[in-house]
This record gives structure tokens, sequence and C-alpha cells, in this order.
């Protein structure tokens, strides 16, 4: 597939948390999978699966409960030589986000802000909408781009990239969480 092609080799935006702290794993585990000496956790893969089976039924009710129409799926933003995000989605505000849990969350996660605002980044949106969508329920939530997070990030955010293509696997300690604050608000 084209799109798995584009990213081939970039620190995307839906892994930015690792290197900041605030990740699904630790920089270390990161950096052996990158270069596969581990292999992927099979739940997880399977709840990724999950999630991508779903993702229609996410933006069917988003578009419902929002009025908002959603275009450009699935969309390729490269940033740079090193990074880059595959939107889920654009809307008449900016971009939108989707994820399919098994269970819904009263607040995100500070990993789904970051991948956001990672993406505000690099579309020059100023607008996101986070949508969490089970069977049973549709949470969404919007934040506005943050004008410090890119300027506090991005010389991590490299560094780590760095280290994934030079082969140095990281030292424990080397990418410590960073302070940030996510601001999100309910709109559904």
């Amino acid at each position: 597939m084209a799109l798995h092609k584009d990213r081939e080799g970039r620190f995307t935006a839906s892994s930015h948390a690792v290197a900041l702290g605030h990740g699904y794993q630790s920089p270390q585990a990161f950096w052996r999978r990158w270069h596969g000496m581990e292999e992927p956790d099979e739940q997880a893969v399977a709840r990724m699966q999950w999630g991508t089976d779903h993702e229609c039924d996410a933006i069917a009710e988003y578009e419902v409960l929002t009025g908002d129409i959603v275009t450009s799926q699935q969309e390729w933003i490269a940033w740079e030589d090193w990074s880059g995000a595959t939107l889920d989605g654009r809307t008449q505000l900016g971009i939108a986000e989707f994820k399919c849990p098994q269970k819904l969350y009263e607040t995100p996660s500070l990993m789904y802000w970051i991948q956001v605002q990672s993406q505000l980044q690099f579309t020059d949106e100023g607008v996101a909408d986070l949508c969490a969508w089970t069977p049973d329920e549709c949470r969404i939530w919007r934040t506005t781009k943050s004008q410090s997070y890119w300027p506090s990030v991005e010389s991590i955010l490299k560094e780590y990239w760095r280290s994934l293509t030079v082969g140095l696997e990281p030292k424990r300690g080397q990418f410590k969480k960073i302070p940030l604050e996510a601001t999100w608000e309910r709109i559904a």
C-alpha cells in the first residue's frame, strides 16, 4: 500500500509521545521494535485492527453528532525528512482523529493530545477534534493548536529520530517525561 511506503523510515506523529515520555511503551522498547528486535504485542495488534475496522463507524457517528463532513481520509502529510502523519480526516474547522477503544475514557490520554498537536503543526491547522467511539457510545473532544508545544518538543523528537536512524538504542533516562498539559473541551 502506498500509504505505508510514504511512512517508511519516518517517526510519525502517532508515536511522538514515546520520545516525550508519555507513550504506550518506553523509548527503548519502541526503538527495539523499530529495529525488528521485538515482535509487536499480539493484543495491541488486535486492538489496532479493531480500530481500523471500525474507523468508518466512528466517522459516521462523528458526522451525525457534529453535522460536519470528514474529508481527506488517510491523507499523508510529510514533515521535513524525518516525520509526518496520516490524518484520519479533515473537517471544516481543522482535523479529526478517531479512536475506537475497547472501553471509553473520561479524559483522553496525553499521548493523543501530543499526536494531534504534531498533526496541527504539520498541517498548519488550528483546531483538532478527537473522537472516541465504541458500539455503545461516542465522545468527542476539541483542542486548539498550542503555540508552545512544537518549540518545546521539536529538538527532543529530532534527537529521538536520530537514535532510531543511527542504530544506537537510547539509554534509560535519555528521553525523560517532559511536562505537558493537554487542553481538551468535550463537545459531544
